[in-house]
């Protein structure tokens, strides 16, 4: 298991977020920690399709951009996986059992971070995963988009592709040896 670090130096602070240094090397810091994405996928008649997120994302600039699924993981009361299935639910639309949620481990979002993501997938080509009315959509947040694996290697974000990676192993996709 991923741990924090505790040698650090606090440089700034706000509400969930601190900038930190550790010798000449600063990172950020966010209050919660830990964090979940969900990977949704379904297989079609000619390849794997991938449910991901167009969002907006002020750090990276004015537009939208792809990115996973994820969540802030700040509720001790519930489980990781519950947090993942409350994501998909909210922000792709879908209700899925926990027993059918693959878990891929965890990972570190950056190296100017100390966040650490738990990673999973779950399979939504049941034509029984049932629908519900996604919250956190819009405009002003983002939308769910389906993708392919090749569309992957065109985001910029590394937890969608560290969760693709890991979920394409988990499946014996050719060329993940």
């Amino acid at each position: 298991m991923l741990e924090h670090r505790t040698d650090f130096v606090r440089e700034a602070r706000q509400e969930y977020a601190e900038l930190r240094r550790i010798g000449p090397y600063y990172y950020a810091h966010f209050g919660y920690g830990r964090a979940v994405a969900i990977l949704p996928f379904r297989h079609t008649a000619a390849d794997l399709e991938l449910l991901a997120r167009l969002e907006v994302r002020p750090s990276h600039g004015a537009g939208m951009e792809l990115g996973a699924i994820t969540g802030r993981y700040d509720n001790p009361a519930i489980s990781l996986l519950a947090c993942a299935v409350k994501e998909v639910s909210e922000e792709a639309g879908y209700i899925v059992d926990p027993d059918t949620v693959i878990d891929l481990g965890e990972t570190w979002d950056s190296k100017v971070t100390d966040s650490i993501y738990h990673l999973f997938a779950v399979d939504i080509s049941d034509p029984a995963i049932r629908r519900c009315e996604a919250v956190d959509v819009g405009p002003e947040t983002g939308y769910p988009q389906w993708i392919t694996p090749a569309e992957v290697s065109r985001t910029t974000d590394p937890i969608l592709a560290m969760t693709y990676l890991r979920l394409a192993a988990h499946l014996k996709l050719p060329g993940q040896d």
